[in-house]
């Protein structure tokens, strides 16, 4: 935990998969580690997945659960879980950073809640997905 907050500190954000069993009322550490960018999955339907653990005053974010996978001898496969989304999640992070380096951790953030849609489960548990387009071009739009 001291490692992750002296990264935030530095505007260096840590993701971390939130967990894939299921469970509603909470999320896996090290993701429940309030200065982690927690990351919980999205179904192909546009859900929250009912595998991704959830907890609503920790996840940060969601992102697509599912992606191809090139596994070992160029055989190509599908991906699913949290970890997925973590990845996805870091990789939208860092295209949206280098679009304007001048951003803070904060700012980034704040950028994708307010550019990125609601998202529910069957619970009508709620969380807020990262839509990389529409953070770009809400900044595009900040920046002019």
């Amino acid at each position: 935990e001291k490692v992750m907050t002296q990264l935030r500190q530095r505007d260096i954000p840590v993701f971390l998969p939130t967990g894939n069993t299921g469970d509603k009322s909470r999320i896996d550490w090290p993701a429940c580690i309030p200065v982690a960018m927690a990351i919980g999955a999205i179904n192909p339907e546009g859900s929250i997945a009912k595998y991704s653990n959830h907890d609503s005053a920790l996840n940060d974010f969601f992102a697509p659960g599912t992606a191809s996978a090139l596994l070992p001898g160029g055989l190509r496969s599908t991906a699913t879980g949290t970890s997925v989304s973590t990845i996805i999640a870091a990789s939208q992070w860092v295209r949206l950073s280098s679009a304007d380096p001048t951003l803070s951790l904060w700012q980034i953030a704040q950028l994708i809640r307010d550019s990125g849609p609601i998202v529910f489960d069957a619970q009508f548990k709620y969380g807020r997905k990262i839509d990389i387009e529409a953070a770009l071009l809400r900044q595009t739009v900040q920046s002019e």
